[in-house]
């Protein structure tokens, strides 16, 4: 290789070394700057977002502690779990799916749905935790024949009630 450089004319050796320069520069921006300037600029614009999150989150913030404090009250009413569970279930129209509604302590039930539609038991769970302040200790589903029906096995517990 050396000696064909050296066989050139210095004219033809000029335009091949600015050749290999301005290759070298080429390839230098080509495969390390820009990839650099690409991740900085998607790095931004996930910055911009979670920036735009923290701020819808901290918009609601008031809405949210309302709610718990509404869970809270729910909580401190003196009716049984058992009774709690049984009248939402009713109202929910899953009285007919609850197969069972036992004691689990003082502060637990379990509870267990055959064939009840998931979406109806979902609204309920959260009617319970939002309106009562029940929370789930365990859960198990299993789905059924039926599209959106389930058996669901339940603990559900109350705490600090």
């Amino acid at each position: 290789m050396k000696a064909w450089f050296r066989s050139l004319e210095r004219r033809e050796q000029f335009f091949v070394v600015s050749g290999a320069i301005v290759l070298a520069v080429a390839l230098f921006l080509l495969l390390i700057v820009r990839p650099l300037y690409a991740g900085t600029a998607k790095l931004a614009e996930r910055v911009e977002q979670k920036e735009s999150l923290v701020l819808w989150m901290r918009s609601v913030a008031p809405d949210l502690g309302a709610a718990r404090g509404g869970a809270a009250t729910g909580a401190a009413s003196g009716e049984p779990l058992v009774v709690i569970v049984a009248n939402t279930a009713g109202v929910g129209e899953l009285r007919q799916y609850l197969k069972q509604n036992q004691p689990a302590g003082e502060d637990s039930i379990r509870v267990r749905f055959e064939a009840a539609p998931f979406d109806q038991l979902v609204q309920w769970l959260g009617i319970l935790q939002s309106r009562h302040g029940v929370r789930i200790n365990s859960a198990s589903f299993d789905g059924g024949v039926q599209p959106g029906v389930v058996t669901a096995s339940l603990v559900l517990e109350r705490p600090g009630a």
